[in-house]
């Protein structure tokens, strides 16, 4: 499994939308799913979530990001 899976995934979704987004947009997109990733991380060394891989990641693991 890679490293950061959710990172992997942000970079592919990123792509998919690129024809439909402005580069700004993108841009914007990217740095908010950055934090996101820095904020799963977090919670994972905390223990409060047990991963945080895209297809892992349930309804309390959502509450506990929030």
């Amino acid at each position: 499994m890679p490293r950061d899976p959710f990172l992997i995934a942000v970079r592919s979704y990123l792509e998919e939308m690129r024809p439909y987004w402005s580069e700004l947009t993108v841009e914007q997109r990217r740095r908010d799913l950055n934090t996101v990733a820095k904020d799963l991380w977090i919670l994972r060394k905390s223990g409060k979530l047990m991963n945080v891989r895209p297809d892992k990641i349930n309804e309390a693991d959502v509450g506990a990001l929030l």
